[in-house]
């Protein structure tokens, strides 16, 4: 016979077997731990709705900036037709609008006797020395800076583009993309490079030109980091630093020689969040000491033979 104890409740006694306080306190730790479980769950809801909401709404910008930049280039090809005043008032509208230009003045005439060793000048629309010539300029374009996937390094696109006559379609449709490139240096660059020739004397968020240059009576061409001289029997075409994308980039591309006396796209100014172009520094972690230094910018020269 199980025993009970007695307790006094005003005017009545009240008996309670022992075994009463096991169950009452196994049933309410279960009802808390299932209060718990719900309340996580409903915490972990919401933040899944909340990370959908944004992915969402960055899918929204995204689509917003290319209607943007469809609405941006359906004006850039009327805009022959237009009177003055409106090419001004359009220019104001999209500072990064580039004026069309006619082929006589873009289409460069080379000779064709010789031979000779093509280059990409980076950061200047022009050739330099008696044995070279302009074969084009144009702007430099790469993969949007914060895609995983697109072009693996930078091209030289011409600075005036041409489409088949009715094999094109409008809009977006292929799923890879070039974009304009962009000097995301402070002006702390200032100091090191030459800006005698840079429009406005700044490099940073300004698009980066370039030029193709064919050296006369050469047959390769070498690109060497870290120098500024080239081997001896080699002409030295330029000299200039070691740019490329942000080590915190989500994609690989291949560093370029930026001329040390850059210039930049006239009439590109301001934040366009295309591909992004920084100065190279050296770390010594990995690399020798010596001769590197740690935290140096790193120069490079062009040279043919």
């Amino acid at each position: 016979m199980k025993s009970s104890t007695k307790f006094s409740s005003g005017y009545k006694s009240v008996n309670v077997r022992p075994d009463a306080y096991g169950k009452i306190s196994f049933f309410g730790l279960l009802s808390c731990l299932a209060a718990a479980v719900l309340c996580v769950g409903c915490a972990m809801l919401y933040a899944l709705n909340t990370n959908s909401s944004m992915r969402l709404m960055q899918v929204k910008l995204t689509a917003m900036s290319h209607w943007t930049a469809r609405f941006e280039n359906r004006y850039r090809r009327h805009s022959n037709d237009l009177p003055l005043k409106k090419e001004e008032d359009l220019a104001n509208n999209f500072p990064h609008r580039l004026s069309r230009r006619s082929p006589s003045s873009d289409d460069v005439q080379l000779s064709t006797t010789g031979t000779g060793v093509p280059y990409v000048r980076w950061g200047r629309r022009d050739c330099s020395g008696p044995s070279n010539e302009l074969v084009y300029n144009g702007y430099a374009a790469g993969a949007y800076y914060s895609h995983t996937g697109g072009p693996s390094q930078y091209l030289c696109l011409h600075n005036n583009v041409t489409y088949s006559a009715g094999r094109y379609q409008e809009g977006f449709q292929g799923l890879s993309r070039f974009y304009g490139v962009e000097c995301r240096d402070s002006s702390w660059v200032s100091s090191i490079f030459d800006l005698s020739l840079t429009e406005g004397a700044s490099l940073s968020l300004h698009s980066v030109p370039c030029a193709i240059c064919l050296a006369r009576q050469r047959s390769n061409q070498l690109m060497i980091p870290g120098r500024d001289t080239c081997p001896d029997g080699w002409t030295k075409e330029y000299t200039g630093y070691m740019m490329g994308n942000a080590y915190s980039a989500k994609h690989t591309t291949s560093p370029i020689c930026v001329d040390d006396k850059p210039q930049v796209v006239p009439g590109t100014e301001g934040e366009q969040h295309g591909e992004y172009l920084y100065m190279v520094e050296t770390d010594c972690h990995s690399l020798p000491c010596e001769p590197y230094i740690a935290g140096r910018e790193l120069v490079c020269v062009v040279c043919t033979l």
